[in-house]
């Protein structure tokens, strides 16, 4: 019996280069050897030896195209061989061919104007330079490839149909044009009706290459203003630079096909993944990714740049796709075959199934947290509340202000500037809100964002917070709405979102931890800041799953106290915190323009908590110490007796502070606030 190591030694000895393939299958072996797959072929016989010691009863895969200088025509059944009879004036020589398990594998001489290809011939594709073949002695599904014509490899003209740009290929100009279209854009720039979508392709173009953040913007704003007639607006520019930036080069996958170059990638989230082939410039998007039992399914939407001179994309597949099902994937190959012929369109279904399959239980790559710079400059967007990037949640009583309060933080967010007293913007930039709102309506909401800006004070331009408070009028569940809400986020570039209210956005039990779950997935997948207001149970804590708490950066409680016919005054209480030491309860007198005035208002102004019993009861006992201590001194047993607390927990506060707390000069039991 021949060994599979004879096989290997053998090809070498042809001058083919040869790699292991997975025992069984057509797939690249894992050896440290041969980390790159059909790249790390050899014909060294010292290194083949080492591998196929290692991995005995690997199959045999050979290199195609210049590397081992054979270019292999695959033909796939019965019907391909007689297909390619009429196809072809010059019926090929008697060459080196393998019997496959449907079909035959036929060698010849490389030729350096064949394009490896699929399916410009049904049941028939190419393998040419980055490709590669099983060879004769593997075995695959029990059955054994074969050498039935060893004869010399031959040269062949191959018909001009597997040629590359061939006239009269029939190929569209979406394969034909798309090679040289980013270097033409690079170089001639693009007129008005084509400057968004050919500087989307710049973008995507450099994001390839591994440009992100000041070094991409830099890039395409230069491109924009030296190429674009006439140049796009800033706006725009930075709206396409987002998008852009959100994908990442995806990792190069070996398989028996023709793929060669891997996409970027829009991870967006774990129902959500976008495919960009930025040479082809076909996207795949997949939408609403579920499992059922062990089949994985997917809404799939593929569209793709129809022609260099149009702006925009043709759509021209979308349909519910089974990833890991060979019967759907073919279906969707044979009808994306038929709108775009000369697409790698296996390689390309093949690879987005690879990675759904492994994002699940890789969500993002290991990095070394030493050498990792932030690209932040502050933790915050708005300071003490709004952390960048991560959720927060407000909880309060019904009726207490809440969504006015998070309104107004978005209000902070966009000026730039603070009307509440300790709440401070620290963004170098307006930053954007989407206010996702499942309790009141758009009008409710316009009229409090007049109210809040009528009351800020803020000596605004006109227009300066258009397009900065974004509103969306919601209902259902939360997570069947982050599909939809992904790229409207990048298209208008928000960086905060506000979820009134938890309860309603759940979609479910709240007292469930699956419930929070789904919550915070939902928000992180977003990659945004997020503040989520919710409701105080009976115990006047917050309401809901434990996990809610749990899962949050930040946890603030509101208070309010009013009396009838007047203003009320409002406390915020930080509970909860990562990072960060909780700051200091803060409270605000609320005011309001009188019933039925014709310029109505909203104002936020600084109060002293400690002045205000019902807020003062729930801060700390230093707090309340340095309330009173404020305006008198008083003696341990009088700040006791006023604090209903006994006499050690007082005394002990007082000196676990002394840089706040000091005796009274001559006075051995008066204590009084150190001097600032």
């Amino acid at each position: 019996m021949v060994r599979k190591i004879d096989y290997a030694l053998e090809y070498a000895g042809r001058g083919w280069k040869v790699l292991a393939l997975a025992p069984g299958t057509k797939i690249p072996a894992k050896h440290f050897m041969q980390e790159h797959g059909v790249l790390d072929a050899t014909s060294n016989a010292v290194h083949i030896r080492q591998i196929w010691d290692d991995l005995p009863e690997a199959n045999i895969g050979i290199a195609t195209g210049k590397a081992s200088g054979i270019t292999v025509l695959d033909l796939d059944s019965e019907e391909a061989k007689n297909e390619m009879k009429n196809i072809s004036v010059v019926q090929p020589p008697v060459t080196y061919c393998v019997k496959t398990p449907r079909g035959w594998h036929i060698y010849f001489q490389y030729d350096e104007t064949v394009e490896q290809s699929a399916g410009r011939v049904p049941k028939v594709d190419t393998r040419n330079d980055g490709g590669y073949v099983v060879a004769a002695g593997s075995v695959v599904d029990g059955v054994t490839y074969s050498v039935v014509v060893d004869k010399p490899v031959a040269a062949w003209d191959f018909p001009d149909l597997f040629k590359a740009n061939a006239p009269g290929s029939n190929q569209p100009s979406v394969n034909r044009d798309r090679k040289d279209r980013v270097s033409l854009v690079l170089t001639q720039g693009s007129d008005d009706g084509t400057r968004n979508a050919d500087t989307f392709d710049v973008a995507m173009h450099f994001r390839g290459k591994g440009y992100s953040g000041e070094e991409l913007s830099v890039l395409v704003h230069t491109h924009n203003q030296t190429k674009n007639r006439p140049p796009l607006p800033d706006r725009d520019i930075d709206k396409i630079i987002r998008s852009a930036e959100r994908y990442e080069l995806g990792e190069k996958l070996e398989y028996l096909g023709a793929l060669k170059d891997p996409p970027l990638i829009e991870a967006q989230t774990d129902r959500r993944i976008t495919f960009y082939w930025s040479l082809t410039g076909i996207r795949i998007a997949l939408s609403e990714i579920h499992r059922i039992g062990n089949r994985t399914y997917a809404k799939t939407i593929v569209d793709v740049r129809d022609d260099k001179d149009i702006e925009g994309r043709a759509l021209i597949y979308l349909a519910v796709v089974s990833l890991f099902d060979t019967r759907s994937r073919n279906d969707a190959r044979q009808l994306l075959r038929e709108r775009v012929p000369l697409a790698d369109w296996a390689g390309m279904l093949t690879y987005i199934a690879q990675v759904v399959d492994t994002n699940s239980a890789r969500p993002a790559k290991i990095i070394d947290l030493s050498k990792h710079k932030p690209k932040r400059e502050s933790a915050y967007l708005v300071y003490p509340v709004v952390r960048q990037n991560q959720p927060t949640i407000i909880y309060a009583d019904g009726g207490t202000g809440k969504s006015t309060f998070s309104l107004a933080l978005a209000c902070i967010a966009a000026a730039g500037q603070s009307f509440i007293p300790g709440i401070q913007p620290t963004a170098k930039k307006p930053v954007r809100t989407l206010f996702l709102d499942w309790e009141s309506d758009e009008d409710d909401s316009a009229e409090m964002l007049q109210e809040i800006k009528a009351g800020s004070g803020l000596n605004m331009p006109p227009g300066a917070w258009d397009d900065y408070i974004n509103y969306q009028s919601m209902s259902g569940a939360f997570i069947d709405h982050v599909d939809s809400l992904v790229p409207e986020i990048v298209e208008r570039g928000i960086e905060l979102i506000v979820i009134d209210s938890l309860v309603m956005s759940a979609g479910g039990d709240v007292t469930d931890a699956e419930a929070a779950r789904q919550y915070y997935n939902a928000v992180r997948s977003l990659n945004v800041a997020s503040v989520g207001i919710t409701h105080t149970n009976k115990a006047g804590s917050l309401y809901g799953n434990r996990f809610f708490w749990n899962g949050a950066r930040q946890v603030f409680r509101l208070t309010s106290v009013s009396e009838s016919e007047t203003d009320p005054m409002l406390g915020l209480y930080h509970e909860k915190a990562n990072r960060s030491q909780l700051v200091a309860p803060m409270a605000w007198n609320v005011r309001f323009a009188k019933l039925g005035a014709t310029d109505p208002f909203i104002k936020y102004e600084s109060a002293d908590i400690q002045s205000i019993p019902e807020l003062a009861k729930g801060t700390g006992l230093r707090d309340r110490l340095i309330g009173l201590l404020r305006n008198q001194p008083f003696s341990v047993e009088e700040l006791a007796e006023r604090l209903n607390e006994s006499d050690v927990t007082v005394l002990v506060t007082l000196q676990r502070f002394p840089d706040v707390f000091v005796k009274r000069y001559g006075m051995d039991n008066d204590w009084e606030l150190a001097d600032e």
